[in-house]
């Protein structure tokens, strides 16, 4: 038996997947042969000679997209339309209307620029937002508590501090940030020839930058740059979690939401109303129950991705409740 890839674009998030298995599962002789790696946009199906063919699978996707764009997407842009409209009409105010990223890009569908037109793409950008929001989330908390089990021989104190200081909890977060990205690599389209370095790279090319290994730059994060140590020193112009949440115009859009703010130089200079981040937040509140890895079950890695960053699960058992 093979196992055939398909490569889906648009599928984002859990609620796709159920619609995906619910039209596939008949066709690929149940759902046990279908699995799914969102973050590459790939389905993968266990194949035998009377399986389905790649038109049959194709088909099926796409009457599972338009399932979900029927039962969510289209749903809430129309809640959306009606409340722009009571807005114009004087019946509501801003401040009554959704402040989500769905209402926005449907507030701004008609400007060419923006290309919004087609209704399925704003489906799919919302989507993007609640599978960005929850999958990388959750992968920056596990990967933060293997490195903090796995140092706790080396920083012993570290496991109480997270559980007292919120500005040490967040810097654990940055510091697994820079060594397990949750996007290893990235790929650029480069607008005009340049030169970077030694390297010449012409227009149109398709640059992949290696975000992890420029986050153990011993030049940039000293020579224990291999090491997780969330004490680290670094010069003030460089952040703590290096390039994983990219930069410029495709810097990542939920950074201040999941990480925080960066640190200033001493934690002297925090204030009172400086922005930890919610994986920060989360990890104390996790760590303050005292997690330990489970004896017997698995914390194993994800194989359907290239993302050495990605636990398919990690179990673990709970000691005193904080």
């Amino acid at each position: 038996m093979d196992t055939v890839a398909f490569k889906i674009y648009g599928m984002d998030c859990a609620e796709e997947v159920a619609a995906l298995k619910r039209a596939l599962g008949p066709i690929a002789g149940g759902e046990e042969r279908i699995s799914f790696d969102l973050i590459n946009g790939k389905i993968l199906i266990e194949h035998d000679e009377d399986g389905p063919g790649p038109d049959a699978v194709r088909d099926a996707v796409k009457r599972a997209l338009l399932e979900f764009s029927e039962q969510f997407g289209k749903p809430s842009i129309d809640r959306r339309l009606a409340a722009l409209a009571a807005l114009e009409n004087g019946e509501i105010t801003e401040e009554e209307l959704p402040h989500d990223i769905l209402t926005a890009l449907v507030r701004h569908r008609e400007d060419q620029a923006l290309g919004l037109s087609d209704e399925f793409l704003i489906i799919r950008e919302a989507a993007t937002y609640l599978q960005g929001g929850t999958h990388t989330s959750s992968q920056t908390l596990v990967n933060t508590l293997d490195l903090l089990i796995d140092s706790r021989e080396l920083r012993a104190d570290d496991y109480d501090r997270v559980k007292t200081d919120l500005a040490f909890a967040q810097r654990c977060v940055h510091e697994t940030l820079r060594l397990r990205p949750t996007t290893p690599k990235a790929k650029r389209r480069a607008e005009e020839t340049t030169t970077v370095g030694a390297v010449d790279i012409p227009q149109g090319a398709l640059v992949i930058l290696d975000l992890s290994k420029a986050n153990r730059d011993t030049a940039i994060f000293g020579s224990d740059a291999e090491s997780f140590n969330p004490d680290r020193t670094v010069a003030s112009r460089v952040p703590r979690w290096g390039l994983s949440f990219g930069g410029g115009p495709h810097v990542c859009p939920g950074r201040k939401v999941a990480g925080g703010l960066r640190q200033p130089t001493t934690e002297d200079d925090l204030g009172d109303d400086h922005l930890y981040g919610l994986v920060a937040i989360m990890l104390q509140s996790l760590v303050q129950r005292d997690p330990a890895r489970h004896p017997t079950k698995p914390q194993s890695k994800d194989d359907r991705t290239e993302r050495f960053t990605r636990w398919a699960e990690y179990w673990v058992t709970f000691g005193v409740r904080a």
